[in-house]
């Protein structure tokens, strides 16, 4: 059993939000009195420090893919993961999205997914008439090319 760890996909954007807030406070506070400038750097550093935390917190909590010989397990929220078959997979690729790795899995029913999706999930996720789930993965370079080797295998046909 292979185990990949995930992350969630919003995190990369409060990196994105803290960093335009730290340029902006530096931006304002650079022909400032000496007082507001130190003021300025300690709350970009402290702000820094939240999300650093916040994303330790979040990230810890979801579950990791987990590739066995009879199915592919993916997380679906905090602590729930579904589960779909190898035969019930159409196709399933890691692809860069976001500036994340992403795993992408298509599945041509989504009645065969345990738990099977409810129908704002199955409404949320469908494109092209084409139910897809997506999840960002962690964890190092070589880890996602195991998963990639594994996934390839298991999926061409």
């Amino acid at each position: 059993m292979l185990e990949v760890p995930t992350l969630r996909a919003d995190a990369r954007m409060q990196w994105v939000l803290i960093g335009v807030c730290v340029v902006n406070m530096l931006i304002l506070a650079r022909d400032r009195p000496a007082p507001v400038v130190v003021g300025v750097v300690i709350l970009a550093g402290a702000s820094v420090l939240a999300v650093v935390l916040a994303m330790r917190h979040t990230s810890r909590r979801q579950p990791p893919v987990r590739v066995t010989t009879e199915y592919l397990e993916l997380p679906d929220g905090a602590d729930s993961t579904v589960r779909i078959a190898w035969p019930d997979i159409a196709t399933c690729t890691i692809a860069r999205r976001q500036f994340l790795p992403h795993l992408l899995v298509e599945v041509p029913d989504p009645d065969r997914i345990r738990p099977a999706p409810n129908r704002w999930q199955r409404a949320a996720a469908t494109r092209d008439g084409r139910y897809r789930l997506a999840v960002a993965l962690g964890g190092s370079r070589a880890i996602r090319n195991r998963l990639r080797a594994e996934v390839t295998g298991r999926t061409v046909r």
